[in-house]
């Protein structure tokens, strides 16, 4: 019994331990930040994506354009 009393945990681990923990968001919060986040990224990949089409289009234009000259 000694032993394991000597294994346990006292106030001051506990106090060290607690003081760390303000530091971390509960599960709630990340579903929260989530949810805040994704779709604005989202729609910056749509957009993205848009402008990754004009380029080729713009190359395209401009490939064209100097075989004409």
């Amino acid at each position: 019994m000694k032993e394991q009393l000597h294994s346990k945990t006292d106030i001051v681990d506990f106090k060290a331990v607690s003081d760390q923990l303000s530091r971390f968001a509960l599960y709630e919060d990340y579903k929260s930040l989530y949810a805040k986040v994704v779709p604005p990224i989202s729609t910056f990949e749509e957009h993205i994506e848009q402008m990754r089409k004009q380029i080729t289009q713009f190359e395209t234009i401009i490939r064209t354009f100097d075989e004409n000259l």
